[in-house]
């Protein structure tokens, strides 16, 4: 790299390389050389914090486990968060309280989530309208019979500088949606305050919980967590909690989310300049295997502002990193069919038979609903064509199907692809 380097010091290359790095993903490669150290939070001051916040809502905390009114988080109360005097958490914080009221399945056959990454903007403009649009499609379904949206992830970078003031904002952006949000932490996440913040407000860096015949793992990979310093990834206690995890003969179907995606196997597929110059994930043969061991269904990631999906063994790959962020100078393809550049979410199908459905949904703009569909299936060959005719091509390890079943969406909305 380095006699490349060289060899393009008068010419264009340098400025090419400033351009990319500077400007693709909103400032995304400036998070590359962050090394900050996490911080577990202190239980200091629990019992003030608690008793404060039952004296502003009597009983809120009863009532945020009955009815979901979402905890309201003043961070101006809390002193300046640093390692040496960091408050306590939240009695209640806030992807736990997502987690006490997702509603249980309606449909015995199948039930859905929705995924979102990387939404970090100033003013969430873009985001909002995202959320809006999930909140219709969910309202739509129910309406005609269908399970609704259970529960949403957000695979990380919901904030940018990982400020105080950013995590209020953004906090204030979710109390107008009503849909359960869990969060993954994404490096933007933890910079600053952010790494004392997000386990105190928002919730643990690794954890799970099951959901039907369903295991969502969650997993915190980004440099700011991680013990080798200059280095994205998993730590070996990360891994072997994991395992653990995975080894649970019930429930069926497993599913990993990390903010980071391995570059393996997406750099076969891929010549961004950005994806090629990051460094591989610390344990990433080791994080890859579990995958392939246990057969996990899903590993969903975010980080890289596109979508990729793709196949590898038993496992679909996903990136979704859509969420909002401004889109920069993406140099280099994504050799993939299932692959775009525009903001979206990815709405998810478990079925009872461990089968997934993936879906698509780009932002509602004047050039959507001109857009071919994406859809994705694991297995690839599981899906037939339904009543009203729709088809679709089943392809091989690594293809997708290049004629989608019915689409959530009719054919007059702005996301019917």
């Amino acid at each position: 790299m380095q006699k490349i380097a060289q060899k393009g010091k008068k010419g264009i290359l340098p400025i090419v390389l400033a351009m990319s790095l500077g400007l693709n993903a909103h400032g995304q490669a400036k998070s590359y050389a962050q090394n900050a150290r996490g911080e577990e939070s202190s239980k200091k001051d629990s019992a003030a914090i608690a008793q404060k916040y039952e004296q502003e809502s009597p009983g809120s905390l009863d009532n945020l486990i009955a009815k979901w009114n979402k905890p309201h988080i003043d961070l101006s109360t809390y002193p300046r968060l640093n390692s040496d005097a960091a408050p306590a958490r939240a009695p209640l914080r806030y992807n736990e309280s997502a987690l006490s009221t997702i509603e249980p399945p309606v449909n015995q056959d199948y039930f859905r989530f929705a995924i979102i990454s990387d939404s970090e903007e100033k003013d969430h403009g873009r985001y909002r309208k995202l959320l809006t649009q999930i909140q219709s499609l969910n309202a739509e379904l129910i309406t005609a019979g269908e399970p609704g949206i259970s529960f949403t992830i957000h695979n990380g970078d919901f904030v940018d500088e990982g400020t105080r003031k950013e995590y209020q904002t953004y906090l204030d952006v979710l109390r107008k949606f009503n849909i359960p949000m869990i969060h993954v932490a994404g490096n933007h996440d933890l910079r600053h305050e952010g790494k004392y913040l997000f386990p105190q407000v928002i919730g643990d860096f690794d954890t799970h919980f099951d959901y039907a015949n369903a295991r969502l793992i969650i997993l915190a990979n980004a440099r700011n967590r991680l013990e080798k310093k200059g280095y994205n990834g998993f730590t070996n206690q990360q891994l072997s909690w994991l395992e653990n995890l995975l080894d649970d003969q019930e429930p069926e179907v497993k599913m990993v989310f990390a903010h980071v995606p391995p570059k393996k196997p997406f750099k076969q597929h891929t010549s961004s300049l950005l994806f090629k110059l990051t460094k591989k994930l610390h344990n990433q043969e080791k994080f890859n295997e579990l995958l392939r061991k246990y057969e996990v269904k899903l590993a969903a990631f975010g980080h890289h502002h596109v979508l990729a999906e793709m196949t590898s063994g038993s496992t679909t790959y996903l990136i979704s990193g859509g969420g909002g962020q401004p889109n920069g100078i993406n140099i280099g393809k994504w050799r993939m069919d299932n692959y775009t550049s525009d903001h979206h979410f990815v709405v998810v199908d478990v079925y009872s038979n461990g089968d997934l459905r993936g879906e698509v949904i780009r932002m509602e703009d004047k050039k959507s609903h001109r857009k071919p569909p994406i859809v994705f299936y694991n297995p690839r060959d599981s899906f037939y064509a339904d009543e009203a005719g729709d088809k679709k091509t089943p392809g091989g390890d690594g293809t997708s199907h290049t004629i989608p079943a019915k689409s959530l969406r009719d054919d007059k909305s702005n996301t019917q692809r």
